[in-house]
């Protein structure tokens, strides 16, 4: 049968660039289904049903979901190449990661190797992290599928030496026969694999 009905996604927000494409061909190739998404660095709780699918980045995924590890992410430390020009690499101050994104890999490691080391701001999204190194001189530390990307950034260490965050691709395991849902489960696996490199840090500009 045609699969049809609603299915409510939640991903990182700085995964949007990456999925945008698959998405639009998953609309395109099942109409019926009624596809929500939510971009976000919120972790939504599949247990309370507040999401049916959740692409998120975490060591092993929770009691209470299934899933499969896509990958794992690296992070690596960033700078705008206008500020490397004005400036040593060594001598830009830090943006950090502050309030719920303390708990990152990249925050932990930043503190243990550089937390009494000059700060210009610390921000509570990867997304405004990315804004404040294009915007400012400073470095910070990016998943490397953002900074490689963006070809005003110059990765200047990395991938960083920090405890291992895999991508999981999830779901309530309540769900994980809907026919809705599997074809959409099936549909980001194909997406993701082809980025594998991207996302692992394997891909560095020359």
């Amino acid at each position: 049968s045609t699969p049809s009905g609603a299915v409510h996604l939640t991903a990182p927000e700085p995964l949007l660039p990456l999925l945008v494409e698959p998405l639009a061909d998953f609309r395109s190739r099942f109409p019926a289904i009624d596809l929500q998404v939510s971009f976000s660095d919120r972790f939504y709780d599949l247990s309370r049903r507040e999401a049916d699918v959740a692409l998120r980045p975490s060591p092993e995924p929770p009691e209470d979901a299934v899933g499969r590890r896509v990958t794992s992410v690296a992070w690596a430390v960033y700078a705008s190449v206008e500020a490397v020009r004005a400036a040593p690499a060594g001598g830009l101050p830090w943006a950090s990661y502050g309030d719920a994104l303390s708990r990152l890999v990249a925050a932990t490691w930043w503190q243990a190797h550089h937390g009494s080391e000059a700060v210009l701001m610390a921000v509570n999204s990867v997304s405004a992290m990315r804004r404040v190194i294009a915007c400012s001189p400073c470095r910070g530390v990016l998943p490397c599928f953002v900074g490689d990307t963006d070809p005003t950034f110059v990765r200047l260490q990395g991938p960083i030496d920090a405890p291992e965050s895999g991508l999981w691709l999830l779901v309530h395991s309540d769900l994980r026969r809907s026919v809705r849902v599997r074809a959409l489960l099936d549909h980001l696996w194909e997406a993701l694999v082809v980025r594998r490199a991207l996302l692992a840090g394997e891909c560095p500009r020359s």
